[in-house]
């Protein structure tokens, strides 16, 4: 293997038998598309205007009538190496709009179980057709445990072509422990299609590549935790009947196929599969693994849900239920499930490419042109090296021993000790959605925020090179959106133009600040678990455009718990539109209970949009959008205790407010605006399928050990602009104090300044004793840029 460092982002593809996930290596977000090819049945008569004959992916969903369709990839094995060419360039190309191919590394995880011979073919395709510099193929088994931040479980994996149960000890994958079961989604999707066609249902044979029967499962299917019981209610009443909307029929009613067809995984012999059902799979799985009862315990602790056919209501605690009647030694059972299990592998594999030893583990086109293709197994082995527990200690003891001579982050874990003096030329700047604050440590005056914006003139064009101006900050707010288009800088923690952004950092030094970067520290507050690039991109600029002389990156709820003088307790950080929830004991940073939701301030602002335009009134400019919505947001909107009750009072009895709009016009104020703020409390209002605030701090605290789990709820620190809406801290404390258990003592902690938190607690990060030395340089940036990523990041 190659020590070798990417040239541009990474490409991310996890490729299955139905989807195909793919993205960027570091992004927030992944794209699903289908994984299927298709040849048309009939042939194209005109001379002029010559079709394709085939087509993958979307194209082929598009045209589904007039072809015969077939998978790409089927249990682990490629059915047509063209149509795996022809899905790369539909992905390359059409998805991704990739230009320049040969400067963008490959990582795509791939099963143990690829013969050499498709491995060497793979390899072949990716280096000599794409001329793809570097590739990666991590095990999915390594990818999904890193997405749980666990080294010791069981994998149940669930996807498309069938089940596979293995076990991991320490960071390595036991195959001799692996159980393959024969059925998986398309299975579910061909019972589900012969109930509905017993029901007097006609689907033709594309139809199941139009994800009907998916939608049927998503929106209809649940598992039963009685079947016997749910079948008898089914003959005699329609209460577990449902009416759903199908493409193609006006409705479609379901009843007994709701938790019939995913019974299948539970009862596979009466489904005529002659197999072992899931839970007692799980167990003969467990049973391979070891004999000794600790690590037993610890396999029975750490069962993870995984693959798109374990997402149904009732299946996790089906599940536990089963294993429990199995569980002849009383082992303790967590089953853990996310919310997207269909995604499990490419975030894991996401997370994986920013571990410090990632980069050794390429295999280079030109260790391809010189060396040939390596053996896969040879790769699995080198990889395992880091995670494998024989030689873990080893590892560390080289981190460690590292990790010293950079004067790194561990210097300041459980012990915050301060100093009077510190640097004026110390500069704390947080890029956020919607606001950029800073501070300059020399001033006496509070933080300063501009909008993460810019405006240019709608008949400038971006492709003018010198002569596009962009405008920033104060100067925005004194020019119309009629003569100005305004954009976002920032989205999701991701920098959508990084030529603007240059101008931007220049304009607040330059402009805001009045200062010379040459002689300025900056400290960059961010969300937790970043994305390598964001860092590599804040730092090129930084160094290479600005000439800064320090940097240091520091994750904003440490720097939270700074100013509030804390060492203990857990950060509730609610953003424009990401909530984080991060807990600390002593000063050290709990990373496998990290959090991170994308639901935030933005959401109670949409929220209320939705309102004034059903209420007939639409914000004409960017400004008048923001302006009345924060101002409608911060002055009128409240947490109330009961929201239902609220609204119906509102709804019966509230009387309607008037605001006034920058144009000068007076307009009605939507009556449930002031609950608009509900949104955080219950996300299903904004059609967002995600964990309330409570439950997310609630799963944080409970991820800890038991043992400091009553310190930690005793040590709620919430921080963000949205904390400082109107009783938000009570109803957060009512909530939250109803999910923990009944003894725990909760303490909701806030200061005046939540919108400023990270900003104020950096300026207290600068007067810590052993702040230089874990400042990054421009002279160590550039012998060394890959110090960026290692020594200027506090977690």
């Amino acid at each position: 293997m190659t020590n070798y460092e990417p040239i541009e982002q990474p490409i991310l593809i996890d490729l299955g038998s139905d989807t195909c996930k793919v993205g960027f290596s570091g992004a927030n977000e992944c794209t699903v598309i289908p994984s299927i090819q298709g040849e048309s049945l009939y042939e194209n008569m005109s001379p002029v205007n010559k079709l394709p004959t085939r087509y993958v992916s979307l194209e082929a969903t598009n045209l589904l009538g007039v072809l015969k369709v077939s998978s790409v990839i089927e249990d682990d094995k490629v059915n047509d190496w063209e149509g795996l060419e022809r899905l790369y360039s539909f992905i390359f190309e059409n998805q991704l709009k990739i230009t320049n191919i040969n400067e963008h590394s490959l990582v795509q995880p791939l099963s143990r179980h690829i013969s050499q011979s498709d491995f060497e073919v793979l390899n072949e395709i990716l280096f000599e057709k794409f001329s793809i510099p570097a590739l990666h193929f991590p095990d999915p088994l390594n990818c999904i445990t890193n997405n749980y931040q666990t080294q010791t479980g069981v994998v149940v994996d669930c996807g498309y072509s069938n089940a596979r149960i293995c076990s991991t000890i320490g960071g390595v994958p036991n195959m001799g422990s692996e159980i393959l079961l024969p059925y998986g989604g398309k299975h579910l999707n061909d019972h589900l299609k012969n109930m509905l066609t017993k029901r007097g249902y006609y689907f033709q044979k594309s139809t199941n590549r139009i994800n009907i029967f998916d939608y049927i499962k998503k929106k209809g299917c649940f598992v039963s935790q009685n079947y016997g019981t749910d079948f008898e209610q089914t003959e005699t009443s329609c209460s577990l009947e449902v009416d759903l909307s199908i493409c193609g029929f006006e409705m479609c009613c379901i009843g007994v196929e709701r938790f019939d067809c995913p019974e299948l995984l539970f009862q596979p012999k009466k489904y005529k599969y002659n197999t072992t059902p899931l839970p007692q799979s799980i167990v003969e799985c467990i049973n391979k693994s070891t004999k000794d009862k600790s690590l037993k315990e610890e396999l029975y602790h750490n069962i993870i849900l995984t693959g798109g056919s374990v997402n149904f209501p009732g299946f996790t605690k089906r599940l536990e239920t089963q294993l429990d009647k199995l569980n002849n030694e009383n082992y303790q059972i967590k089953v853990k499930s996310k919310k997207n299990p269909h995604l499990d592998v490419w975030y894991g594999a996401s997370s994986l490419t920013h571990s410090n030893n990632f980069n050794s583990y390429w295999v280079t086109n030109e260790y391809y042109k010189e060396n040939g293709v390596p053996s896969r197994e040879k790769i699995l082995t080198n990889f395992e090296d880091y995670q494998n527990s024989e030689t873990r200690t080893e590892f560390q003891e080289k981190e460690k021993k590292e990790q010293s001579e950079l004067n790194t982050d561990y210097l300041f874990r459980g012990s915050f000790d301060f100093i009077a003096d510190y640097d004026e030329n110390s500069l704390v700047i947080d890029f956020g959605s919607l606001y950029t604050k800073f501070l300059l440590a020399s001033s006496n005056e509070e933080p300063n925020k501009i909008l993460s914006c810019y405006g240019y003139l709608i008949e400038d064009k971006l492709e003018n090179g010198d002569n596009f101006k962009p405008i920033f900050g104060k100067a925005l707010a004194s020019n119309s959106d009629h003569e100005y288009r305004i954009l976002r800088l920032i989205e999701n923690g991701v920098i959508k133009n990084l030529k603007i952004f240059k101008l931007f950092l220049k304009h607040i030094f330059e402009r805001e600040l009045i200062v010379n970067a040459e002689d300025i520290t900056v400290i960059v507050t961010m969300p937790c678990q970043q994305p390598k690039n964001f860092f590599e991109q804040i730092s090129n600029i930084l160094f290479n455009d600005l000439n800064i002389a320090n940097l240091k990156f520091v994750a904003q709820p440490f720097l939270t718990l700074l100013n509030y003088n804390s060492i203990t307790g857990v950060v509730l950080d609610i953003g424009d539109e990401i909530t984080q929830c991060v807990p600390f004991y002593k000063g050290y940073v709990i990373k496998n209970a990290i959090r991170k939701i994308k639901l935030g301030g933005n959401d109670i602002n949409q929220n209320m949009e939705n309102m004034f335009v059903k209420n007939g009134t639409k914000f004409k400019s960017f400004f008048e959008r923001v302006i009345v919505l924060n101002d409608v947001k911060e002055n009128l909107c409240y947490f109330p205790e009961d929201f239902y009750e609220e609204r119906y009072i509102l709804e019966v009895g509230g009387k309607g407010k008037t605001i006034d709009l920058l144009n000068g016009k007076t307009i009605n104020l939507p009556i449930l605006v002031p609950i608009a703020s509900e949104a955080l409390m219950e996300p299903m209002s904004v059609c967002k399928d995600i964990e309330k605030i409570d439950d997310l701090c609630f799963n944080v605290i409970m991820d800890c050990d038991i043992s400091i789990r009553n310190e930690l709820a005793n040590n709620i620190i919430i921080t963000g602009g949205t904390c400082a809406l109107k009783d938000f801290e009570t109803s957060f404390k009512t909530k939250i104090s109803q999910l923990l258990p009944a003894k725990t003592t909760v303490r909701i902690i806030k200061n005046e300044n939540v919108q400023f938190n990270s900003i104020l607690g950096g300026l207290k990060f600068i007067t810590h004793k052993n702040y230089k030395l874990n400042l990054i340089s421009k002279k160590e940036f550039i012998k060394n840029n890959s110090l960026i990523y290692q020594k200027s990041i506090l977690f």
